[in-house]
């Protein structure tokens, strides 16, 4: 799937959310939180992975007649990975130098739009199935030496949207009025990382454990 396709579906998708939220009552709200272990792919750079941090709100709408919901909502995700600086990321850094190893902090906030497939079965526990486009918009984009004495912000070098898919699975316990979630999920990023002046084609792969609540 190419990025107008991908960008098209997204678009496609929050419509239908948005139309069946103002017209349905039964949403469902969750609070989430968990880790990202964050890396980069489709590089010759040998990354390492970096371990962050991940918490939001999601909204679930209903279909009625559908054998999916939809899920979206707004997540507060580090990203990043850690390895060997491209030029001209780097030099900026007071006594850094492009081609050191230290760790590339980016946060994002992720804005999904998922269909929930939920497996209905006797008992409290309740699988799930989820697969679907995101929207991530860079908040904050820092580069650091190794032993993190020397830090510098690289917004100019970070693409300021990020585009993809995710996929995953998890599933509630139903316990009388509390519902907890718990999943874990594949992002799979499809845009580069870095504006056009670095010739690279890094881009996000995040592996994410989450547990929550619904309400």
């Amino acid at each position: 799937m190419n990025n107008k396709s991908t960008v098209f579906f997204l678009i496609l998708m929050l419509s239908v959310s948005i139309q069946n939220a103002v017209a349905q009552s039964n949403l469902k709200f969750g609070a989430h939180a968990g880790i990202n272990i964050a890396n980069f792919s489709g590089v010759e750079i040998d990354y390492e992975s970096r371990t962050g941090f991940l918490a939001g709100i999601s909204v679930e709408i209903p279909l009625e007649g559908q054998i999916f919901d939809i899920e979206t909502g707004a997540y507060y995700s580090q990203k990043g990975a850690t390895g060997f600086y491209r030029a001209p990321i780097g030099i900026g850094i007071p006594g850094g130098n492009a081609g050191n190893a230290g760790t590339l902090k980016l946060d994002y906030v992720d804005i999904p739009v998922l269909a929930k497939f939920e497996i209905e079965r006797s008992g409290s526990f309740h699988p799930q199935i989820i697969a679907g486009p995101y929207l991530a918009v860079n908040i904050s984009s820092k580069a650091n030496e190794a032993d993190d004495l020397y830090i510098d912000k690289i917004d100019e070098f970070i693409r300021a949207a990020d585009v993809g898919l995710i996929l995953g699975g998890g599933g509630v316990i139903r316990r009388e009025s509390l519902n907890i979630r718990l999943r874990a999920s594949y992002t799979i990023g499809i845009t580069s990382v870095f504006e056009s002046q670095i010739e690279s084609d890094e881009k996000n792969r995040v592996f994410s454990i989450t547990a929550g609540i619904l309400f």
